[in-house]
């Protein structure tokens, strides 16, 4: 198996929402602080207009979906694209767990 180099996270870019807003703090603390070089964030935009840099992330590396709200618009936005993450993460769900859990 070969060692992953980089994670990108694709952090909710929802504004008006508490979630949304913890989501994208949980990115900056994981990648500036706790895995700095080793994970990057996706820009929604630069993905979307096909910067290549960024689809070449997305598509050479697990990328992690961090949606802040029912709306899901991270999930959905690679549905659209036709990206599969290695994995999602609803901060609603997360936020409804027992404080042991969390």
């Amino acid at each position: 198996m070969e060692k992953v180099q980089k994670v990108a996270i694709y952090p909710c870019g929802g504004v008006g929402f508490p979630l949304s807003s913890v989501a994208r703090y949980a990115t900056f603390i994981v990648t500036e602080d706790l895995l700095p070089g080793e994970t990057e964030i996706v820009d929604a935009v630069r993905l979307i207009s096909g910067f290549p840099e960024d689809v070449e992330l997305v598509e050479n590396n697990p990328t992690i979906i961090i949606d802040g709200c029912a709306y899901q618009c991270g999930s959905n936005l690679f549905r659209l694209l036709g990206l599969k993450p290695a994995a999602r993460i609803l901060a609603t769900v997360i936020s409804k767990l027992p404080p042991t859990f969390v």
